[in-house]
């Protein structure tokens, strides 16, 4: 028999808890409802589920935010997010209605970052 390779290397599962982690941590994060965490400007770009639906990978945009005295790095950011992990994933899991809930694990989306250097290059060459 001859496997079939569909158009789509995800899995609809895959896409289905991805859209889940990705819409559920939206909302926590618009409605404050991570209580440790001040408001943070982030925007999820993406969520990547594993074929195991064992570990997910959020990738974030963080925007520095605040005063001079209290402004919040990426990297703080990046650090508050990967604190609250355990409180995200517990609370995914109260509305998760698969076997396991995904491992939730946070990085950097630096294409957007690679994407606006790119537009600044190619402006400079227009000027």
């Amino acid at each position: 028999m001859v496997k079939r390779f569909s158009a789509s290397p995800l899995s609809t599962r895959q896409v289905k808890v991805s859209e889940f982690i990705h819409q559920k941590l939206s909302n926590m994060l618009l409605y404050q409802e991570i209580l440790h965490l001040d408001s943070l400007d982030v925007i999820i770009s993406s969520v990547n589920v594993s074929p195991d639906l064992r570990q997910a990978s959020v990738y974030v945009v963080p925007f520095a935010q605040g005063s001079k005295s209290k402004k919040k790095s990426a990297l703080d950011i990046m650090n508050h997010l990967n604190k609250a992990k355990g409180y995200i994933r517990m609370k995914l899991a109260q509305e998760y209605t698969g076997k396991f809930c995904p491992d939730i694990r946070f990085f950097e989306d630096i294409a957007t970052k690679n994407a606006s250097e790119f537009d600044k290059t190619l402006m400079k060459i227009q000027a």
